[in-house]
């Protein structure tokens, strides 16, 4: 039986497809054979590419040889819109990825290009009197800058630049073949993004089992999270009826005097939650509730940020994801618990019944002595 899932993953592998062929047929017309080729070479990799990084990195290399530019980098936009990380690089340390950064500030090539949703050029920052050079440029002596947004349905997942230590003009075909780089980059990353919410449901479901005990799984869950978004720190708060808390139940990677103090809440009680985030240096919180049937809310799933974090709708995908993947595992827990206290009831009931057969049985034993007793009297009188 083929699952919602995969049925999904089928149609946006179809409509990636469906979007390369698009974008080659656009592309023939106002590029280079080279640059063609290049492209072809790209949609490849966009189809078959397994992991997010493998076709990041393979891109900033084709880019970066097809343009003759000794390096090339795809930063990632940080949710507030404030900030790009290098997230795959060609010609750069492999220490740089993931640490460096540059500002999306006014006056800067990256705020531009974002902005106008087009690609941002200068031959040589030297003779530049606009932008100013990115510190990561000034530090490792780059002259000539080219970038160019990578568009995603909602707000766009960064941009793809490539850099070369001395003035390097660019020309309109070169222009062209990095929008369309930019282009096929989408569709290769929302395949990507869905195979991987596809893989994490899969594998997360797996936590569902006998031997799996409540607190690790629900701790995997959050870890998990955090690696699919890349940034915030994943806390699962339930309800617990019986003495009216509101209980941490997972929170791995959240600093520990914050997970103290969500772990001591009173249902009922005047307490502002999101002020004691704040105290902690939380900044936005996204959060769903989790339900183990309808109607019966049992706890929150949030995601804690320490910037001022706007979620896109594939980052609300994998937030529900996790809420039911949560409702899953709690449900499966209580389901547990109340097996064990079945036969825990079930021993006791045993036990009580033994313990009442032994003293029926010493009863009946006491009878039958009384009886013999008598019968011997009896039988002495006569």
């Amino acid at each position: 039986m083929v699952s919602s899932v995969e049925i999904r993953f089928t149609e946006r592998s179809n409509l990636a497809t469906l979007s390369i062929q698009q974008t080659l047929a656009k592309a023939s017309r106002m590029v280079q054979p080279d640059h063609q080729k290049a492209l072809i070479e790209l949609s490849e990799v966009v189809i078959k590419a397994q992991s997010i990084a493998e076709l990041l990195n393979q891109t900033a290399a084709l880019a970066a040889r097809t343009l003759s530019c000794q390096r090339a980098g795809i930063f990632e936009l940080r949710s507030d819109e404030k900030l790009v990380t290098l997230r795959a690089g060609f010609g750069w340390d492999n220490d740089l990825v993931g640490q460096a950064t540059m500002w999306v500030a006014p006056e800067t090539q990256v705020l531009s290009s974002l902005q106008a949703s087009e690609p941002s050029f200068v031959a040589n920052y030297a003779n530049e009197t606009y932008f100013a050079a990115p510190q990561i440029l000034v530090e490792h002596d780059m002259a000539a800058s080219g970038m160019v947004p990578i568009p995603m349905p909602d707000r766009p997942f960064g941009v793809l630049m490539v850099n070369h230590a001395t003035e390097h003009p660019f020309s309109v075909a070169d222009r062209s073949f990095l929008t369309a780089v930019a282009d096929l980059l989408q569709p290769g990353m929302i395949r990507l993004r869905q195979m991987q919410l596809a893989e994490f449901q899969v594998d997360g479901y797996r936590l569902v089992g006998p031997n799996q005990a409540l607190r690790p799984s629900l701790e995997q869950i959050c870890l998990r999270v955090e690696k699919l978004i890349n940034s915030g720190q994943c806390a699962i708060m339930l309800f617990e009826p019986q003495n009216h808390r509101i209980r941490l139940a997972a929170g791995p990677s959240l600093v520990p005097t914050l997970a103290q103090s969500l772990n001591i809440l009173q249902v009922g009680k005047a307490m502002d939650v999101e002020a004691i985030a704040q105290r902690h240096g939380t900044r936005a919180c996204w959060s769903t509730p989790i339900s183990t049937e309808p109607g019966c809310m049992v706890g929150t799933f949030a995601i804690l940020h320490q910037i001022n974090a706007q979620p896109t709708s594939h980052e609300l995908q994998i937030l529900e994801a996790a809420s039911e993947l949560t409702a899953a595992v709690v449900r499966h827990d209580i389901q547990l618990r109340r097996i064990k206290h079945h036969e825990q009831m079930q021993k006791q009931l045993e036990r009580q019944i033994d313990a009442r057969s032994i003293e029926l049985q010493s009863t009946i034993d006491q009878l039958e002595r009384e009886i013999s007793q008598r019968r011997q009297a009896e039988d002495l009188a006569r």
